[in-house]
């Protein structure tokens, strides 16, 4: 980042402006874009869990064990798939305070021309904590989801009888 201290307090003005707005912008398609992917994520391990699970209550005619075992790793997958929905509701939730006070900074550096660039670490390092912290949970939950349909999967194939 350059050294803001040898800017005059004008041009820290015009240029804090401009990165509020850029921090607003990016907080919006930060917050669309998981959003978007999220959703689209959590519905398709829902639907081919959902499928899988219908499939093999379907079948319900003779109970065996693989029978079982195809119900229960559906029924895990959506369990997982809906874990990951929630925990990357979570992290949102824990996002938009972080970017907002990175805005906060930026609008005070507007009004004053004082760029707070401790504080602007700060808020940044704040957000890379909460992003390896968090993120790898939702991903693993939606590994594990798939993982759970493919060995549904598996258990289906051998529960049906032979041609």
């Amino acid at each position: 980042m350059a050294e803001y201290s040898d800017l005059g307090l004008q041009q820290n003005k015009s240029l804090a402006l401009l990165q509020r707005e850029i921090a607003l912008t990016t907080k919006k398609i930060v917050m669309d874009e998981m959003s978007h992917a999220a959703r689209w994520i959590m519905a398709s391990v829902l639907a081919i869990n959902s499928g899988g699970l219908i499939a093999s209550i379907s079948r319900n005619d003779e109970l065996g064990a693989a029978m079982v075992g195809a119900v229960a790793a559906f029924y895990v997958g959506l369990s997982l798939a809906l874990m990951m929905g929630w925990n990357l509701i979570k992290i949102n939730q824990k996002q938009l305070p972080i970017h907002s006070d990175f805005i906060a900074v930026w609008e005070r550096a507007a009004i004053d021309g004082f760029i707070e660039e401790d504080s602007i670490k700060q808020i940044a390092d704040r957000l890379l904590k909460l992003a390896s912290k968090e993120m790898g949970l939702p991903s693993i939950y939606s590994r594990l989801s798939f993982l759970s349909f493919t060995v549904g999967l598996v258990f289906l194939a051998l529960s049906a009888e032979p041609l």
